[in-house]
């Protein structure tokens, strides 16, 4: 019974810090230009690659001598907008369509069912690299667009699949006994009992989307300039990682914020209800 115990209390503690790397994250991302003289476009060449320094420059100079820091909390913003805005429009898709097919079922569920399937078989980063490629302005909301093509297929089945759960439960049997209408049924009774559903895959989506943009930043098909985003930052950095291993400090980031992402999504898996 102890070790089941400490099992369990080591996982609080982890899940309580990945927690707590997302808000730091967050704040991070939100407050990025809020410091007086953190300005990214402040470089000077003569700084080009110089090393971190403590404690005014913890993360060096990048090649054309700009702060790697204040870079990396502009990418930081930039990466959880991307990830942010690629799920909301992925819901905005996803809710209708999911619902629609898992509450209607009928020839309306094969038809989701059938251009979900289509869209997953085509890989999310050949689809940004054919889109993104041939644009000029790829700014935030353009990639997030993209990265929501991906996302929306992987909510649409969670709350399709949560959606049918539900709808077969005593309660909403219930309701349909009692005359209740199926937009009703729908409003007060299956969507609240799926969010929770929903609400468990979120933050691993992100992290997805957040990784699937850093990808395409790498490849030269993400982020433009002046928005820079983590991966933009390591496509710069593999250039010149014998000369200066400092500029993969960004790369450090993505891992941790992504890999806290996947811990709390987790964790809010595991305390769905069967």
């Amino acid at each position: 019974m102890r070790p089941r115990l400490q099992s369990a209390a080591s996982v609080r503690w982890v899940t309580k810090g990945a927690a707590f790397v997302l808000a730091c994250a967050a704040l991070l991302a939100i407050f990025s230009e809020a410091p007086a003289g953190l300005d990214p476009r402040g470089c000077s060449l003569e700084r080009s690659l110089v090393p971190p320094s403590f404690p005014a420059h913890v993360f060096g100079y990048d090649l054309q001598g700009c702060d790697l820091l204040v870079l990396t909390m502009a990418g930081t913003r930039n990466s959880l907008l991307v990830g942010v805005l690629a799920t909301i429009l992925a819901l905005a898709v996803a809710i209708p369509a999911g619902t629609t097919a898992g509450f209607g079922g009928g020839w309306l569920d094969g038809l989701v069912g059938r251009l979900v399937d289509l869209v997953t078989a085509l890989p999310i980063i050949l689809i940004g690299l054919v889109i993104l490629s041939g644009l000029d302005d790829r700014g935030v909301l353009l990639v997030a667009i993209v990265m929501a093509v991906a996302a929306w297929p992987i909510y649409t089945r969670v709350i399709r699949a949560a959606t049918s759960r539900e709808s077969e439960q005593a309660h909403v049997d219930a309701a349909r006994a009692l005359g209740a209408s199926r937009f009703r049924l729908l409003v007060r009774h299956v969507i609240p009992g799926s969010i929770g559903s929903v609400m468990a895959v979120i933050p691993a989506t992100i992290a997805f989307t957040i990784g699937a943009e850093a990808l395409l930043s790498f490849l030269g098909a993400g982020l433009q300039m002046p928005d820079v985003s983590w991966g933009s930052l390591l496509a710069e950095a593999q250039r010149y990682i014998r000369q200066a291993p400092h500029l993969m400090l960004p790369g450090l980031f993505l891992l941790i914020v992504t890999g806290a992402l996947v811990v709390v999504g987790e964790a809010a898996r595991v305390r769905l209800p069967e």
